[in-house]
């Protein structure tokens, strides 16, 4: 089921990202940010429906290297449980930041709390795994 799910939240980070760009929907959470910037700030602010780039891709690496079954699937599955942590701040950060003329309020609400949804229930799963792990050898 994890396996399944990082991959699957990955892709949807990554659909959230393209619509808020396209859209030109900025992050409200800690400042609103500007609709006119959006692709700029997506490298370390991230856009109304998705977290900054660079943790964008170190959770998307981790998502698919916690396909695996040996080692690495595990110590990548460690390493998404802070990451899924911060990403559902952020969702709930956009979801409680205060509206704005630059981005729907429905798109704030719904894109916030279906981000904490999917990230929450994935970091439910890596604790799981991490927390039924026995060592090898």
């Amino acid at each position: 089921m994890l396996r399944l799910w990082a991959v699957g939240v990955f892709l949807l980070a990554c659909i959230g990202a393209a619509v808020s760009i396209l859209a030109q929907w900025p992050h409200q959470f800690m400042g609103q940010g500007n609709p006119d910037r959006v692709p700029e700030e997506f490298l370390f602010m991230g856009t109304l429906l998705a977290p900054p780039l660079p943790l964008l891709l170190f959770f998307g690496a981790s998502a698919f290297l916690a396909r695996r079954e040996d080692r690495v699937g595990f110590i990548a599955t460690v390493g998404m449980i802070p990451m899924l942590t911060v990403m559902i701040v952020g969702s709930l950060g956009e979801v409680l930041s205060a509206p704005s003329q630059d981005v729907p309020r429905f798109a704030q609400v719904a894109g916030g709390l279906i981000g904490a949804t999917a990230f929450f229930t994935l970091l439910v799963l890596a604790v799981r795994r991490v927390g039924s792990h026995r060592p090898t050898g």
